[in-house]
């Protein structure tokens, strides 16, 4: 087995423009790869709430409000 890839593919759309380059990337890499694709759109991920359980609410709103 050759390299482990990690890829991620940013597009909301199923066979968008960027998955086509991602895989066109991908393929390019050569052979024997194993690759493993992450869809972020498609995962559970709360990084703002686990900002606010981390920071509280009033330090958050100073982060987001750039003060």
């Amino acid at each position: 087995m050759g390299a482990i890839v990690l890829a991620i593919s940013g597009s909301l759309r199923n066979k968008s423009f960027t998955e086509k380059m991602l895989d066109l990337c991908i393929e390019g890499m050569g052979e024997n790869l194993e690759v493993h694709k992450f869809y972020p759109h498609k995962m559970k991920i709360g990084p703002l709430h686990q900002l606010l359980v981390l920071l509280g609410q009033e330090e958050t709103r100073r982060v987001f409000s750039g003060g």
